[in-house]
Parts: C-alpha cells; structure tokens; sequence
C-alpha cells in the first residue's frame, strides 16, 4: 500500500492526538524510572509511557546500578 507523505503526516497526527487522550486519562498508578529521549531519566507511567517528574539524585544513582549489573 502506497501513501503520499501528506497522508502519513495526518495518520502520525491522529495517532499522537489518540496517545494524549489516552495519557490524559491515565490514572498513572505504576511508574518506574527510564531513559527518554537521548539520555534523560524521567519518572515515567508504565501503562501510558508519559513522563511524570523527575528522581532525586539518590534514587537516580540506585537505577543506574541496577542497569550496570
């Protein structure tokens, strides 16, 4: 199936519109620390992947040697 780039741009808007809802109406019971983007560590929603803060220096060094192991 062949798509202009146009028609991918209105399907990548349509699936990032879907994803906000979805995030915005996320109850964010679980979170877990990740790497987002490059090299940013974020506290993040397991279910929705949206980021919700940032860890203390402290609890960032704990993940950073979990991930070393």
């Amino acid at each position: 199936m062949e798509y202009r780039i146009d028609q991918l741009h209105i399907r990548l808007k349509e699936i990032q519109k879907e994803i906000a809802e979805y995030q915005e109406n996320c109850k964010h019971k679980e979170e877990e620390i990740r790497f987002i983007k490059e090299r940013e560590i974020r506290w993040v929603c397991k279910r929705c992947e949206l980021p919700r803060g940032w860890p203390t220096k402290e609890e960032e060094g704990k993940w950073l040697e979990t991930k070393r192991r």
